[in-house]
């Protein structure tokens, strides 16, 4: 599962893309959930606009068909944390939700480098922590094999980014380019729609971004609640 599939990775260490692709994202997010409800203004961190819908709060998904992706819906105001991603914004009317990339593109607009490493600190403390998750609830001793090896793989992260050194920091700032030209590619696809039925969530056009060429493909995925 985690072989480092690059069409999913917006913009993480390189070390990254080859260790621990299927959860790294790309926007700052919170573990503690004890956010206020206020607008996306001037932050690292993207910030609810409302009430987290009561089918999704609290949730976790995993894609299928081999996508290594993965959603984790807060329990407190309306962000979901996309596999590929990083933290976004979601309505739901119905069965149908809508995903808002804009406050997401605005930090990215405006990050610095060291507001970049910490971000990269957090996601890879999002996804130690969705990955625990998945782990418990993973039946097929296959997959929670592969998942407990991925786990391992983004615990030996975190040193480096706790403490990086200048090896690192030179490293982030090579790779900086490419993170600013993120947010130009994602605006014409920052807003997406899904439909949910229960145990199920299609998005029919997910904005799966390239870094390396600096594209975006929209491509189907099917999310399964675990």
């Amino acid at each position: 599962m985690m072989n480092g599939k690059k069409l999913f990775l917006p913009c993480v260490l390189i070390v990254m893309i080859n260790m621990a692709a299927c959860v790294t994202g790309c926007a700052h997010t919170s573990n503690t959930d004890s956010r206020e409800n206020v607008p996306n203004t001037g932050s690292i961190e993207v910030m609810p606009t409302g009430e987290a819908d009561p089918a999704l709060k609290n949730t976790v998904w995993a894609a299928i068909d081999g996508k290594d992706l993965a959603l984790s819906f807060r329990e407190k105001g309306n962000t979901v944390w996309m596999g590929g991603l990083g933290e976004v914004v979601y309505s739901k009317e119905g069965e149908k939700i809508t995903f808002d990339l804009s406050a997401l593109i605005t930090i990215y607009n405006a990050i610095t480098v060291d507001e970049y490493i910490v971000v990269q600190k957090t996601e890879v403390k999002e996804g130690i922590a969705l990955l625990e998750k998945m782990i418990e609830a993973e039946g097929d001793a296959e997959k929670k094999k592969e998942l407990e090896e991925g786990l391992q793989q983004l615990k030996s992260l975190l040193p480096m980014l706790e403490n990086p050194d200048s090896e690192i920091r030179e490293v982030f700032k090579k790779l900086f380019p490419l993170v600013k030209k993120m947010p130009t590619a994602l605006e014409p696809y920052k807003t997406f729609e899904g439909t949910f039925n229960g145990n199920e969530l299609t998005v029919e056009r997910f904005p799966a971004y390239d870094a390396q060429s600096n594209t975006v493909t929209p491509t189907k995925v099917i999310y399964k609640k675990r």
